[in-house]
């Protein structure tokens, strides 16, 4: 892994650089871990344990009180409305 991070960097200052470029490899690969997981699971069920929260998420949004249109828009994702209902009925116990 450090010689790839070296390749990756530009050879000064390569030790931030190499950090940088290796936190973001193991996001990348907890991310497709998580995708992974996700795929298998046809039902949706089951898909949160402890190695789900690899993925660090911002206690705090970036850009608060966004209409839902705006994100579909920003981030091309036009099923993000019906996915956010999906999710938000699934927390409402029954």
């Amino acid at each position: 892994m450090a010689k790839e991070g070296w390749r990756a960097s530009n050879k000064r200052e390569e030790r931030p650089q190499m950090v940088r470029w290796l936190s973001r490899r193991e996001k990348i690969a907890a991310f497709d871990h998580y995708l992974q997981k996700v795929a298998r699971d046809e039902d949706g069920q089951g898909i949160e344990d402890e190695s789900d929260k690899m993925i660090g998420l911002p206690k705090q949004p970036h850009k608060p009180n966004q209409l839902v249109q705006d994100i579909q828009q920003c981030h091309h994702s036009p099923g993000f409305q019906e996915d956010l209902k999906s999710y938000l009925n699934k927390l409402i116990p029954e």
